[in-house]
């Protein structure tokens, strides 16, 4: 077993207002105080610099200057955004160190915070800070941030099954790539196995026995990270592929077909009806969480807050019926991407900057042909109206869109699964594959 070190978190939780002020404008500002926990943690990493790390409600980032300055750094919330957004772009590598796999992505987020706290809003944040050396004593300490990730809670129930169960799904798992003198400062320092033993105690601290995660086929650091993990930590894990394909709007679409689209992002009414539908058809999906009519609305309401261009579409029958329906993101509206080391035909995507706004499809219902005739309208409508040029759709052997999602451009990925109760894991696939061959997964799970 590989040697280990004591690492130190705060968790960081039960906000309250501490105090509140107004000016001389009207304006009132708002001081907040936190109870915290610090738990010690067993951890492979190498880095040998000083290292404080923390863990927090997403919506605590609204708040990060209390929170600095509650353990002694520097509270400019600004710089502390910046960061972010500097770790959050490092490329997800979808190629290992042989070449194998197609591209890297890079994520640039837009309006941080309030772009990643606007879907997943249950997400605990995990962060590290690296105390910059040679600073004077007494004085607000300065930093680098060496890694973000989401732990995004969610709650299921198989069918069938009397109990309710938590589970997390990791997300934005990224480590800064910081260089001085052209050599990198975290990685190869195992950096992903102390925020995944971070995590680890995390599922132990809220009760949580289920997790998953998606990541490139070919993402050796967070593959290996997460075996090391799931082993030292005594849980069981698999992998499960999956692909994302993509499209090109321009082509893809079909204007003849806008002409049936119905917009019914604000009518509670239609929105209840495709609910039933989406419940119908996806309460057996493995880690499916929209066990009640309240999330599925409550996620539309936050999807339709921040991004105006998204929205739930559906087309009907003469009789007014559903005949298929989606939630449409523009992930452009929350960041844009850029392909890195782009091959072949991507090579002319990334030049033609196509992967900057595109098209995301979630919670689909319908018949496979009238779900083709809605994504092809909805692919020529934001590509028209919104130029968004390109669709991401992800699919599975059991996936019933499976042959309208089918592309040329494809990329490999992984499910990775990891559980203490294997037992009850294994049950949940039976249910999930609804005597299929193949399971059904909840891969609707919006991106951010």
């Amino acid at each position: 077993m590989a040697e280990t070190r004591k690492r130190i978190y705060h968790y960081i939780y039960d906000e309250q207002v501490a105090q509140s002020e107004r000016n001389h404008e009207g304006t009132v500002q708002h001081s907040f105080q936190f109870k915290t926990k610090s738990f010690e943690i067993e951890s492979e990493d190498l880095f040998d610099e000083e290292i404080q790390l923390f863990a927090f409600p997403i919506h605590y980032l609204h708040h990060i200057d209390s929170i600095l300055r509650t353990f002694g750094f520097r509270e400019d919330p600004f710089y502390f955004f910046h960061q972010c957004k500097e770790v959050l772009q490092a490329p997800e590598r979808h190629i290992d160190d042989k070449g194998n796999g197609k591209l890297s992505l890079q994520a640039h987020f837009h309006h941080f915070p309030f772009s990643v706290s606007s879907i997943n809003d249950t997400a605990i944040v995990v962060v590290g800070l690296n105390v910059k050396p040679g600073q004077p004593e007494g004085k607000p300490k300065d930093y680098w941030l060496t890694g973000y990730i989401h732990a995004n809670r969610f709650t299921f129930q198989p069918p069938g099954e009397p109990e309710k169960w938590s589970g997390y799904y990791y997300n934005m798992l990224r480590i800064s790539e910081r260089r001085v003198n052209g050599e990198e400062v975290y990685r190869r320092k195992k950096m992903f196995t102390m925020f995944f033993a971070i995590l680890n105690d995390l599922v132990v601290q809220n009760n949580v026995h289920f997790i998953y995660a998606s990541m490139g086929r070919e993402n050796v650091a967070i593959k290996e990270a997460l075996h090391r993990s799931s082993k030292q930590h005594g849980r069981h894990y698999e992998r499960i592929p999956f692909r994302i394909f993509s499209k090109f709007n321009k082509f893809w679409g079909k204007r003849k077909y806008e002409k049936q689209l119905v917009n019914i992002t604000h009518d509670e009414v239609a929105l209840k009806k495709m609910y039933k539908l989406v419940h119908e058809r996806m309460s057996h999906y493995l880690f499916y969480h929209h066990i009640d009519e309240a999330v599925f609305l409550n996620m539309v309401r936050q999807i339709a807050e921040y991004s105006k261009s998204s929205g739930v579409w559906m087309t009907t029958d003469e009789q007014g019926n559903i005949k298929a329906a989606t939630i449409a993101i523009n992930l452009g509206d929350y960041f844009k991407m850029d392909i890195d080391n782009a091959k072949g035909i991507l090579k002319i995507v990334q030049w033609l900057q196509l992967f900057h706004r595109f098209l995301y499809f979630t919670m689909t219902v319908g018949d496979v042909n009238e779900v083709d005739k809605l994504y092809r309208a909805l692919a020529s409508y934001y590509q028209r109206n919104h130029s968004v040029q390109m669709a991401f759709l992800p699919s599975w052997e059991a996936d019933p869109y499976l042959k309208v999602k089918k592309s040329m451009l494809v990329d490999e990925y992984i499910y990775f699964l990891i559980a203490d109760k294997p037992e009850e894991l294994e049950r949940f696939k039976q249910i999930s594959k609804a005597g299929g061959e193949h399971l059904n997964l909840f891969i609707d799970q919006p991106i951010i």
